[in-house]
């Protein structure tokens, strides 16, 4: 990939589809409402462009840990990675309600079969396109932006990504920006540990899943 061509990629990213979920608080009315009960256009034009990246990155980046015990090890990877995604938004959960901080946003549910089974792909969709662009396009496109071999541009490139995925959940209050940064760290520690997404989507998409799900029945 030539140098002009990695930063229109990556500043055309920064600018579609990092910087508007940012950006949407201040645009948008305090008190905003969230659909749960389809496939957004917004959700669904994340999706194609993470495959795209995706595909890019398979070769460089994304590779899954080969070798013996290959599935018990993704499995573990799996377990941990849900786990304490489960026990930090108990815990921010448990904060907001002795503070008294509730949702800035009201939530429509799903009612019917096929709300339900398009809310599922939307929740898939948009787990697979956070975890190609927060935990693998970004840490390794900041690298090479800052030199790949400075061990400063490392930690910078650890750093912004997952402040850059706590900002993308601002409009749901400074909770679930805490929650989201402690889950942008378990998620990315799974792709280094793993050399893939796939042991982080299933946890991040079966974690959403299940917040939706608590939400619904509570």
């Amino acid at each position: 990939m030539t140098k002009l061509k990695f930063y229109l990629e990556f500043f055309a990213i920064l600018l579609l589809f990092i910087a508007p979920p940012i950006a949407a608080p201040f645009l948008t009315a305090k008190r905003s409402v969230v659909y749960f009960t389809g496939i957004s256009p917004w959700g669904a034009l994340c999706f194609a462009a993470s495959l795209a990246v995706y595909a890019n990155l398979k070769n460089e980046f994304v590779q899954e840990k080969k070798g013996g015990f290959r599935d018990i090890f993704l499995a573990s990877q799996f377990f941990k990675a849900f786990g304490c995604l489960c026990l930090s938004a108990a815990f921010f959960e448990t904060l907001g309600f002795f503070l008294r901080l509730r949702p800035q946003a009201e939530m429509v549910f799903p009612k019917t079969f096929f709300q339900g089974v398009f809310c599922a792909a939307n929740l898939a969709f948009a787990a697979f396109s956070e975890e190609v662009i927060y935990r693998a396009y970004l840490p390794l496109s900041i690298k090479k932006l800052f030199g790949e071999e400075k061990k400063l541009s490392q930690i910078c490139a650890e750093i912004l990504s997952v402040l850059l995925f706590g900002a993308a959940h601002l409009s749901n209050g400074i909770l679930a920006v805490l929650n989201a940064i402690f889950a942008g760290l378990v998620l990315r520690n799974c792709v280094k540990k793993t050399r893939g997404i796939k042991a982080g989507f299933i946890a991040h998409f079966l974690y959403n899943a299940l917040t939706l799900l608590i939400m619904i029945f509570a």
